[in-house]
């Protein structure tokens, strides 16, 4: 009998054991998993949250366009004004027509002169370098560039006494222009009075 109880308390201590060790066990390995889910990435992906700003383009506002001169429309005795309008507006072409023709008279010229002094300050520069290293080695380059020079500056002379041959000749025939201008603008204004002077007048 007593074996019997014996062995019955040993089966049911053995047995509660277990089940302690199996419920410990299920603990432990819970709160690994939990660990290992709570420690895992997650599978989502992360969005930064970037503010991005938006420039509104800037209205482009184009320049003024400048309004045409209104049309004076002159009345009564102001309208024999309007001869001096077509008088002004023939001396301005004519007066654009005179540089035009004066420009291509002077152009060959300055386009000349420009040439040469760009042709004597390359020699004048190459001469200063040559003098001031080895003069004596240089010797014959410095002569020859001192020619080179020399020549430039007589070519330059006579291109500019020619440049002011032809300003004279410009002074000149703007003199005359100067002297029939003053001649007919005298005329045209005293025609213009006349007309005003006998506006609606009996004849």
């Amino acid at each position: 009998m007593n074996t019997f109880l014996t062995s019955l308390l040993v089966i049911l201590f053995t047995s509660v054991s277990y089940l302690y060790s199996a419920e410990a066990t299920l603990q432990t390995d819970a709160a690994v998993a939990e660990v290992a889910v709570s420690s895992a990435p997650s599978l989502e992906p992360s969005v930064a949250q970037t503010t991005v700003t938006v420039e509104t383009p800037k209205e482009v506002v184009p320049p003024p366009v400048p309004e045409p001169p209104k049309e004076i429309k002159p009345i009564g005795f102001v309208a024999p004004l309007t001869d001096l309008t077509r008088f002004y507006e023939d001396e301005l072409i004519s007066a654009k027509k005179l540089i035009e023709r004066w420009n291509e008279r002077l152009r060959a010229y300055v386009e000349r002169e420009q040439s040469l002094e760009a042709e004597k300050d390359k020699f004048s520069k190459e001469l200063a370098e040559k003098s001031g290293q080895n003069a004596k080695g240089n010797k014959k380059e410095v002569s020859e560039l001192k020619k080179q020079v020399k020549r430039l500056e007589k070519d330059l002379k006579a291109v500019r006494k020619d440049l002011e041959r032809i300003k004279k000749e410009l002074m000149a025939e703007l003199k005359e222009m100067g002297a029939y201008a003053a001649k007919t603008i005298t005329e045209k204004f005293d025609q213009v009075k006349e007309k005003v002077k006998t506006f609606n007048q009996e004849e």
